[in-house]
């Protein structure tokens, strides 16, 4: 957010520091690091849901492409399908 605050730290940076070398920022430096990490976080929350719609989407069409079994029916293939043994 504001990058014009001489020796603010980043949010990467503030990660690593103790707690009371946290406390003793300036007030302006703590609402700005509060800031960034709001926008970070509606950020990552808006990439996971992203992520999460491609993943299904995808599950989707893997879905549709597969052909459907009727109750009780099995598929070529499965342990108990005649056509397996």
């Amino acid at each position: 957010m504001a990058t014009n605050q001489p020796n603010r730290p980043t949010l990467a940076g503030v990660r690593h520091m103790p707690i009371h070398e946290v406390i003793g920022l300036p007030v302006e430096h703590l609402a700005s690091l509060h800031s960034d990490a709001r926008n970070a976080s509606v950020a990552a929350k808006r990439l996971a849901d992203w992520i999460e719609a491609a993943i299904a989407l995808r599950y989707l069409r893997i879905a549709r492409h597969q052909p459907r079994r009727r109750r009780g029916e099995a598929m070529p293939g499965d342990a108990s399908s005649p056509r397996a043994a």
